[in-house]
């Protein structure tokens, strides 16, 4: 019999969740081709054009309620409003966040969580309301397929550094202090700069949306030497680069598989100091080096190049955080939990 799946972005601006229902959504249409699969938005935007998602753009379905679907999966956190009240749904997470407020949702409406690490379950079940979640383990599924290095710069020599900030909410982002007068010129006088932020920042219906750091964006994306990028997947251009400056951003749990040279811009040093406890929100840093001055970025990122001493560190909580990086099947695990919900 054929079921209905309903795959929930609830905005096309959401790029980094199609980003990551992508593989499992692939796996899906391929292991169950009986089913309808079906991109579902809460309204119409004019991103359901955007190039990444040429090729299932078909699929999507605008305003239907959810609870008209034999399953939902989605890499949102469902609010009241949008959980349905019978229809399964099962959860994909989008990242590995060590940001509090995504840590501390209740999640225990899910039938399933798909967990793409020990530690986040872990942090997940030290909120009360998670303790006896629904889980499998299955690493994180857009490691599985080939990365490919876009190259920006073909006839540049210089390294290349990728800025990769989370968005505003919170005080989590490093992106005003990025953005201050003198940094990025004094950045690209020695590195070719890819600048990624995170979608958020440029989605103007979400909350905490600056366009003061947009159009100081677009007036940066014309200098040669400089590149915004507006994609769900930084993947591809974690590839080309030689560096990261990242945050307090799950794309920082990313790049840690390309065991790669990072620094963390401090969106705020006086709140914000690195150790190595588990539920803080910067346990990441352990992997490189912190810059708490926007001033020193490239002194720091000049030294790691030449020297990077955190290899060691970096695929520990690699190993730590996903379950089994390089096995190029979570998506096939995934799957195959997603089919155990619909008896399959």
């Amino acid at each position: 019999m054929s079921k209905r799946i309903a795959w929930y972005l609830r905005d096309a601006h959401n790029l980094h969740y199609f980003a990551t229902m992508r593989p499992y959504l692939q796996r899906y249409m391929e292991c169950v081709p009986a089913h309808s699969n079906h991109l579902v938005l809460s309204s119409h935007s004019a991103e359901m054009k955007h190039n990444e998602y040429r090729g299932f753009s078909h699929l999507f379905s605008v305003g239907e309620a959810l609870d008209d679907f034999d399953l939902v999966v989605t890499p949102s956190w469902l609010r009241p409003d949008e959980h349905p009240l019978s229809t399964p749904t099962i959860q994909i997470f989008h990242g590995i966040s060590d940001k509090p407020f995504t840590i501390e949702r209740d999640f225990s409406r899910y039938n399933l969580v798909l967990c793409i690490g020990q530690r986040q379950l872990d942090r997940l079940r030290a909120t009360p309301c998670n303790q006896s979640l629904n889980f499998e383990l299955v690493g994180y599924a857009k490691f599985d397929e080939l990365i490919k290095p876009v190259c920006v710069f073909p006839d540049s020599k210089r390294p290349v550094l990728i800025y990769a900030p989370t968005w505003t909410k919170g005080g989590f982002s490093s992106i005003q202090r990025f953005l201050e007068p003198g940094i990025v010129e004094s950045l690209v006088e020695h590195f070719d700069l890819l600048i990624k932020p995170h979608p958020n920042i440029f989605n103007p219906d979400r909350p905490y949306y600056n366009r003061n750091i947009v159009n100081r964006l677009a007036q940066l994306d014309t200098h040669e030497a400089i590149s915004i990028i507006q994609a769900g997947n930084i993947l591809p251009y974690f590839a080309s680069a030689d560096a990261c400056i990242a945050d307090v951003s799950s794309a920082g749990y990313e790049w840690l598989w390309f065991d790669r040279p990072t620094v963390f811009l401090n969106p705020n040093p006086q709140r914000f100091i690195v150790d190595d406890d588990n539920p803080s929100p910067v346990h990441l840093w352990q992997a490189g080096e912190i810059c708490n001055d926007p001033q020193s970025l490239v002194d720091t990122v000049t030294k790691l190049l030449n020297c990077d001493c955190y290899s060691a560190t970096r695929k520990k909580l690699l190993n730590d955080s996903i379950y089994l990086p390089y096995s190029c099947n979570a998506a096939v695990r995934g799957v195959d939990a997603i089919r155990t919900v619909l008896n399959d």
